[in-house]
């Protein structure tokens, strides 16, 4: 045994509720969780940690990566930048947070049931105000075998997982979608065009992501409308609003 380690055994209910399960369980400040095969260096935790004890603003700390087993060499995940945060995680599961945020967010939704249950988790983070940081040292070291959960997924299972974050942060991206759109207007006509190429809208999931796009496209010709006549500012009527700080009322109950 090792101590103040405590072994907790469940059942099957999901990558979302282990990970609640187990911080439930624990009675520290700050979290970091780390899937059994991974590796993280010898500061890591110090080194975040002096980040969240420094720096109230910040509510999310993570670091460089490198990749080992089937694949090695940096992971070059592109730094985090907000919106663009919104159309793709680039913070892996293993950053340090406060419990105490962990709490406020509700924990790890389960319903994100195809994976991304940790990119939901910073977006719920982030529509509260908090910060990310980046520690400029390669202190995560992640395995890459063809059963990881970001190989197998596929892409109706994202498309469903968008859907789930478009429910979960409607605020987040509505507020912020006109900007996403003016920087990278391909990515978004990729998904109308998926959408409705597949045939499958009729499907309730599915349905979910076709309202949101019609709803972020009225959103913009309401923009372009009335952005000739807006006061002088930015000067583009195409700049989505700047994050607010409301928090999305509660999902569910732990």
């Amino acid at each position: 045994t090792q101590p103040k380690t405590k072994l907790l055994r469940t059942s099957n209910q999901g990558i979302s509720s282990a990970l609640n399960n187990g911080i439930a369980a624990c009675t520290g400040k700050y979290i970091l969780p780390l899937d059994a095969d991974d590796k993280i260096g010898s500061t890591y935790l110090e080194k975040a940690v002096r980040v969240l004890e420094e720096n109230a603003k910040v509510g999310i700390v993570y670091c460089k990566a490198e990749l080992f087993g089937e694949e090695s060499g940096e992971w070059n995940l592109p730094a985090y930048r907000f919106p663009e945060i919104l159309l793709g995680n680039v913070i892996f599961v293993s950053a340090m947070f406060r419990r105490s945020d962990w709490v406020e967010a509700n924990g790890f939704d389960p319903s994100m049931k195809y994976g991304w249950e940790d990119f939901d988790f910073w977006l719920s983070l982030i529509e509260f105000g908090r910060e990310v940081h980046r520690i400029p040292e390669t202190l995560f070291y992640y395995r890459k075998h063809g059963n990881s959960t970001i190989a197998k997924m596929k892409r109706e299972h994202s498309v469903h997982s968008f859907a789930q974050l478009f429910r979960n942060h409607p605020k987040l991206y509505v507020d912020n979608i006109a900007g996403l759109l003016r920087q990278h207007p391909d990515l978004w006509l990729e998904l109308q065009r998926f959408v409705q190429g597949t045939g499958v809208v009729t499907d309730e999931r599915l349905q979910l992501a076709w309202d949101v796009i019609e709803t972020l496209t009225r959103k913009i010709g309401a923009q372009r409308a009335t952005g000739r006549s807006a006061a002088a500012g930015s000067g583009d009527p195409l700049v989505g609003a700047p994050l607010g700080s409301s928090q999305r009322g509660s999902r569910r109950e732990l």
